[in-house]
C-alpha cells in the first residue's frame, strides 16, 4: 500500500483551479465566495454560506495572488 501526501495531489491539481491554503486542505477555487479574516485568523469562505476553510500564514500570500488572477 502506498499513500502521498496532500503537497502530490495539490501539485497534479493545481491546473484545474485548486489550492492548497493549508497543509490538511485542498480546495477548489471556483467554490471559493471571499477570503475572511476575523481576530488575526483568515479563512476561506465557501459558496455554500457554512463551509470555512483556514488559511496558514504560510500560505496567505499564495492564496491572495490566487484570488487577485495571479499565479503563484
Amino acid at each position: 500500500m502506498v499513500s502521498y501526501g496532500l503537497y502530490k495531489y495539490s501539485e497534479q491539481l493545481e491546473v484545474y483551479g485548486f489550492l492548497k491554503p493549508s497543509q490538511k486542505a485542498l480546495v477548489n477555487m471556483f467554490h471559493i465566495k471571499s477570503l475572511s479574516h476575523e481576530y488575526s485568523i483568515y479563512e476561506l469562505v465557501l459558496k455554500d454560506g457554512i463551509t470555512r476553510v483556514p488559511v496558514s500564514r504560510r500560505q496567505l500570500e499564495s492564496v491572495r495572488n490566487r484570488l487577485n488572477g495571479g499565479v503563484q
